[in-house]
Order: structure tokens, then C-alpha cells, then sequence
């Protein structure tokens, strides 16, 4: 009985303890998406590479579209 005391006197002490310095934390994030034409590229393109069932090749290519809208191959 005393180890059942003693075990719960300590879950409780060290609850209180852990839960001092809990401070709540408000920030707001503000998250800005670049669209353009060549995301509308990259965009379509993976859609159509999913749509004829080649997913995995899917993402590849429609960055390297992307790449070519932006001229950086």
C-alpha cells in the first residue's frame, strides 16, 4: 500500500512539475504560392502522365517540362 501511495504522490509531483513552464505558442505562418504558366506546365503534364497509368515516371517528367518552361535545361 505504501508503494501505491508513494508511486502516485510522485506521477502527480512530477506532473505538476513538467507542466510549468507549458507556454502556449501563437505565431502565424503566412505561406505565399507562386503560380505561374510554368507551374500550370508542370501541373498538367503530371496529370497526363498519371492519366495514361505511368505514375512513377509521372513526376520526372513533369519537372523536366517545368525545367524547359523555365529555360533552365
Amino acid at each position: 500500500m505504501k508503494k501505491l501511495l508513494f508511486t502516485a504522490l510522485t506521477v502527480v509531483a512530477f506532473s505538476g512539475v513538467t507542466m510549468a513552464n507549458t507556454v502556449e505558442v501563437k505565431e502565424e505562418v503566412v505561406i505565399d504560392f507562386i503560380e505561374d504558366n510554368c507551374t500550370d506546365v508542370y501541373h498538367e503534364t503530371y496529370k497526363e502522365f498519371v492519366d495514361l497509368g505511368l505514375e512513377e515516371e509521372a513526376a520526372s517528367e513533369a519537372f523536366a517540362a517545368y525545367k524547359d518552361c523555365k529555360g533552365l535545361n
